[in-house]
């Protein structure tokens, strides 16, 4: 299996599991996605409040979530941080790739 990454959720360490965003709060997204382009993952953590994490992802196996335009895979199964490759990513120039264009940012749910 390739290199997978995750950008996302800040404050992760190697060891822990990453949950989907409907679980966090931070989207509606059932399932764990990574990419095996690291500039994809980048992209992703920029999009974060604040900035996001990358990490490089372990799981057991993955499949193309239903109408992906770029290189997204969905974790079937556990997916644990295997590795932090960059914290705090705040980088505008790293969303200018067109194919993540169409990513929206991510709300956080108000607790109150």
């Amino acid at each position: 299996m390739p290199v997978l990454y995750h950008g996302g959720v800040p404050g992760l360490d190697p060891g822990e599991l990453l949950l989907p965003g409907a679980e966090v709060g931070a989207s509606h997204s059932r399932c764990v996605k990574v990419t095996p382009d690291l500039e994809a993952a980048i992209g992703f953590a920029a999009r974060w409040p604040g900035g996001g994490d990358v990490y490089r992802v372990r799981c057991e196996r993955t499949e193309p979530p239903p109408s992906s335009g770029f290189s997204l895979l969905r974790v079937v199964g556990p997916a644990v941080v295997a590795g932090v490759i960059r914290r705090g990513v705040r980088d505008p120039k790293a969303m200018r790739r067109p194919e993540l264009a169409r990513v929206k940012p991510i709300k956080r749910r108000s607790d109150g």
